[in-house]
């Protein structure tokens, strides 16, 4: 087994996305294999091209796509805009030619970094069996490496023998969300040719490429065996004039909805777009029984500044739904540009990206496997409960069937609460009351707090008001009680 072991010195990652180009906004987090594999080719070019060491990284190149183990709760520093002299003008045979600092024109920057908790990220080759003479070539490397990323993202690489336990792990897999650069055969001379001619000329055309992307994901656990009927999860950013509290769950979700349901016109929009049964009609409309797409709220919650404002909606596709249905709800879901929501003003939506560094914008936030969940908007009981028993043993069996209800195994205890243990959330009687029904009266909503024997994955949205936004949970430990 082959395992690369990257301290971070300072406690402090700069290094931005390769997409970014010149713009450099987002931090790239974790640092991607291909980062890693220029660094080691940038030390053996700039010593003296010792050829043990040419061996031991054309043998990495062949490798396949390694694991990456790393700190998942980083936190990003806002971008602060700084302005340097650019570099001096060079001619076309690569010679300088002076000029004074001041007369030379300034340049917006950004520097974006991030704190990760944990200073430490590991590559995993598993089945990359590693020779004395690797060993020692790579050690010897290893001493030439200063920094990944920025020159300000000081670095000590070193081999490990094996990972501890805390940190995220991530493989290459088809199914993963997040774009990683990744190195393949031949990569060393690629880098060798573009640098030769960008010394030549110059020119930002010859700088080394991004190279091969390759999709990873979380490595799949034990504990990811009891997972909800919900398991495609996609987030979309809202951005408006006016802050928009959880409280505007229902008009977000309805308004969404009806946009979605727009981007198949002339057509009918499908029944897992619509939510209306295959057999009802404009006269006659009812709802299907079967599991469709669910639209959520995402809000700022669970830290000590939470205010619960809603920074974007999220796509809960249920697995029951084959690819080209699901396609079919992404290309809708692209099409939407923004929402008008009356008093509340225009929202403008686009999609959130892979690297949003706002926590509710991450899908594994609301999706990541735990024991204990906590509601971030009520769940509506499908039946009203006895009126002297509104939070007993009545409505404790109506949420352990919910539970039931998309998949999940039956919850060992279950707290009804009037208040959400996580800071920035309303309470019940904030939320408007659901009504499935205009001849019905309207349900009754609680939160809760629900522990299960085994960690159960996300998104976990409960009760009759699940396909509206209501009854959304959150992984939830002790320190996050508001």
């Amino acid at each position: 087994m082959l395992l690369i072991r990257a301290e971070y010195l300072t406690g402090r990652v700069y290094s931005s996305n390769f997409e970014d180009g010149d713009r450099k906004q987002e931090p790239e987090w974790p640092p991607h294999p291909a980062r890693l594999f220029s660094a080691l080719v940038s030390a053996w070019g700039e010593t003296d091209r010792d050829n043990d060491q040419r061996i031991v990284l054309e043998w990495l190149e062949q490798l396949p796509p390694p694991s990456i183990h790393f700190d998942p709760t980083a936190s990003q520093r806002t971008n602060v805009t700084v302005y340097v002299p650019v570099n001096d003008p060079a001619n076309v045979v690569g010679q300088w030619k002076s000029t004074a600092v001041d007369s030379r024109p300034l340049k917006p920057r950004q520097f974006p970094s991030i704190s990760p908790g944990r200073c430490e990220v590991f590559f995993e080759w598993p089945q990359a069996p590693i020779q004395p003479s690797h060993a020692k070539a790579l050690q010897s490397l290893f001493r030439c490496v200063p920094y990944l990323g920025s020159s300000m993202s000081l670095v000590a690489l070193s081999l490990a023998d094996s990972v501890p336990a805390g940190l995220a792990s991530w493989n290459a897999t088809s199914t993963g969300r997040k774009q990683i650069r990744v190195v393949y055969p031949d990569r060393l001379a690629e880098l060798e040719q573009q640098h030769e001619q960008f010394q030549a000329t110059g020119l930002k055309s010859f700088r080394a490429t991004a190279g091969r992307i390759e999709k990873y994901g979380p490595v799949a656990t034990v504990a990811e065996q009891h997972h909800s009927i919900f398991q495609s999860f996609a987030v979309l950013r809202l951005r408006s004039r006016y802050r928009m509290g959880l409280s505007s769950t229902l008009k977000i979700t309805q308004t969404m909805r009806a946009a979605l349901m727009k981007t198949f016109a002339p057509e009918p929009a499908p029944w897992f777009v619509s939510g209306h049964s295959l057999n009802s009609t404009p006269q006659n409309s009812k709802p299907s029984s079967v599991p469709r797409l669910a639209l959520v709220p995402l809000p700022d919650i669970g830290h000590s500044f939470a205010d619960g404002h809603l920074m974007g909606i999220g796509l809960a596709v249920p697995s029951n739904l084959s690819l080209a249905e699901q396609n079919q709800i992404w290309t809708a879901a692209h099409s939407v540009n923004h929402l008008t929501l009356g008093q509340l003003g225009v929202a403008d939506v686009e999609s959130a990206g892979m690297d949003a560094p706002q926590f509710a914008l991450h899908p594994e936030s609301w999706s990541r496997p735990s024991r204990v969940w906590a509601t971030v908007t009520p769940i509506v009981l499908d039946r009203f409960p006895h009126k002297n028993d509104k939070f007993g043993a009545e409505t404790v069996q109506t949420i352990k069937k919910a539970c039931t209800n998309i998949g999940l195994p039956e919850p060992s205890w279950i707290n009804v609460l009037p208040m959400s243990p996580l800071a920035g959330v309303p309470s019940a009687p904030e939320f408007p009351s659901y009504q499935t029904n205009p001849t019905r009266p309207m349900h009754f909503h609680v939160h809760a707090t629900i522990g299960f024997d085994e960690p159960v994955g996300g998104p976990v949205i409960l009760g009759a008001g699940r396909y509206l936004g209501y009854g959304l949970m959150r992984p939830w430990n002790q320190r996050e009680t508001a």
